[in-house]
């Protein structure tokens, strides 16, 4: 085994050893745990194939948008017409070109291997792949998929549509695997503005991932080498090709000539390169991960006081009304009709009447109660999935030590997080913002507290039956008053003396009640919270994880 292969099996074992594989074996449930695991999956998929790759052929990927020239180029480099135009781009191909003394064309799986005798395939496969936007997405995903398989890309532009986003964003994901980018800037021919201008704004703008720049025409270098071999007509159009495009060209094709003289060392660069870039990938995955846990762990700790605040307000509120109730309202009319006709007292004061009011009142409050708790569930999500969102704005590389090995700065390094504002999507360190937010995203939108509160209903909220309040201490005294018909204007005195004391029993237990559905709604609250993020371990757990996290991301 080589010492490339050497260094590919050792990153495999410490990547086997990282926290978050370990969890996944051993099927704890992690938060996050199926985006998480996609992400680590695809890397160590990568590893895989860079493992294989040292004894395989140096391959040169020609990769770039649908229209760019991509076929009518691979066809200059070989000096021979196998890729056809026009046809590659709609299909879901890849064209593998390979040396071979006799022409041979082979079919295999999605891939097309063809065999020509040309010297500059000697020690290389020249790569056509379908153009990225193409006209199907499988297309464009095997395109991408390809990029680990491949040495060094050929990024090819159409010179006469320069600075569309999606060709930042495609530079992006390709810079993010670590392979050398070589940008053709094709289409030359057909520009009107002055070459350096347009290799002076690629440079400023595309500088940043690409190592060199060869402004071409594939076109004109293609209808060169026709024209050597044919005699022209008087009807035939003879096309001008300009100097430098055709010396830029020679210059390009000297390039892939030392490639292939030296494709033992290069081959060895790009694979070390791309190694270096999945490192680079497993360290942003788990930091972002870390910094997921602590932003669900921080929120849980977050939920949980809010809601206790809340659980103050309503206490309060409720107390509040009880108290207003009992004071002001509580048996007040009836003592009042009571007054001025004793002949009507059996109709108020007794059990069934008492119980009637005080359920009465209580229903009241139940509506009240759990409206206020709605609401104040509904603010504490919304407060939650505000602050999550902010997190996902204000993810912060500056302290994980993280270095950027794909990008090519011509300029004084800036910082990570200016670097992700002027790249734009952040995929060149490591393809992973995406997967923060994803992790963000799926940690918003809790919606259950119509479940809780009715359960809370149904444990804590039955009808308040004070049974037989009449029948002890000054109550009995009034009920031995009514059952004897010994009425008088002194009975009005014990009729409000009995309302102080079954005041006491009516808020204490009212109170009790309600508490005790407060503590139900915000127990199950926090559950379904907590199992709406993902959060199926302890939180002794999640600090232990932590823990191993910051450890491993020291390691890598």
């Amino acid at each position: 085994m080589s010492n490339l292969e050497n260094y590919i099996e050792n990153t495999k074992y410490k990547f086997i050893e990282s926290p978050i594989r370990r969890c996944l074996s051993n099927e704890i449930n992690i938060p996050f745990k199926k985006i998480v695991k996609n992400n680590l999956v695809e890397i160590m998929d990568s590893l895989d194939q860079l493992f294989k790759q040292p004894a395989q052929p140096l391959k040169i990927a020609v990769i770039g948008e649908v229209k760019s020239g991509k076929s009518t180029l691979v066809n200059s480099i070989i000096q021979n017409e196998v890729s056809e135009v026009d046809v590659l781009e709609a299909t879901s191909s890849i064209l593998n070109i390979k040396y071979s003394e006799e022409y041979y064309s082979k079919r295999e799986d999605d891939c097309i291997n063809i065999g020509i005798d040309s010297d500059i395939l000697r020690n290389i496969v020249l790569v056509d792949t379908p153009g990225l936007k193409s006209i199907t997405k499988d297309n464009e995903t095997k395109t991408m998929d390809f990029v680990q398989k491949s040495d060094i890309i050929l990024f090819v532009f159409d010179s006469t549509h320069i600075g569309q986003l999606d060709i930042k964003y495609s530079l992006d994901i390709l810079a993010s695997y670590g392979k050398p980018i070589i940008g053709i800037l094709n289409k030359a021919d057909l520009l009107s503005c002055d070459y350096s201008e347009l290799i002076d704004y690629v440079e400023d703008e595309y500088g940043i991932y690409i190592e060199k720049f060869f402004l071409v025409s594939s076109y004109l270098q293609f209808q060169s080498i026709i024209g050597k071999n044919a005699t022209a007509k008087n009807h035939d159009i003879i096309v001008d090709y300009p100097d430098e495009l055709s010396k830029n060209f020679e210059q390009l094709i000297d390039f892939i000539k030392n490639t292939s003289i030296n494709h033992g060392k290069v081959k060895s660069d790009s694979i070390t390169s791309s190694l270096d870039a999945l490192k680079h990938k497993e360290k942003v995955y788990h930091y972002e991960y870390l910094k997921s846990l602590e932003m669900i762990e921080t929120e849980l700790v977050n939920h949980k006081n809010l809601l206790r605040n809340k659980y103050d307000y309503i206490s309060s509120k409720i107390e509040f009304e009880i108290s207003e109730w009992l004071n002001k309202v509580f048996l007040e009319d009836e003592i009042s009709r009571i007054n001025k006709n004793l002949d009507i007292v059996n109709d108020y004061i007794n059990d069934e009447y008492i119980n009637r009011i005080i359920n009465d009142k209580k229903t009241e409050l139940d509506e009240l109660f759990f409206k206020e708790w709605d609401d104040c569930i509904k603010e504490v999500n919304n407060i939650i999935d505000k602050n999550i969102e902010m997190y996902s704005q204000q993810i912060n590389y500056i302290n994980c030590d993280i270095d950027i090995p794909t990008v090519n700065l011509t300029k004084d390094q800036i910082n990570v997080n200016e670097m992700l504002a002027t790249i734009g999507t952040g995929a060149i360190l490591g393809a992973t913002s995406g997967s923060a937010v994803a992790m963000y995203t799926a940690a918003l939108g809790t919606s259950s507290q119509s479940i809780t509160i009715g359960t809370a209903m149904l444990t804590y909220c039955p009808p308040l039956l004070l049974v037989g309040t009449l029948t002890g201490g000054i109550g009995k005294i009034i009920y031995d008053k009514l059952k004897q018909e010994k009425l008088s204007k002194d009975i009005i005195n014990d009729i409000a003396n009995f309302k102080e004391n079954i005041k006491f029993d009516i808020q204490s237990n009212l109170v009790e009640n309600y508490n005790k559905a407060s503590n139900e709604i915000i127990k199950v609250n926090e559950e379904i919270f907590a199992n709406s993020k993902e959060i199926y371990i302890k939180e002794y757990e999640i600090d232990k994880l932590k823990s191993d996290l910051e450890a491993y991301i020291d390691t890598l």
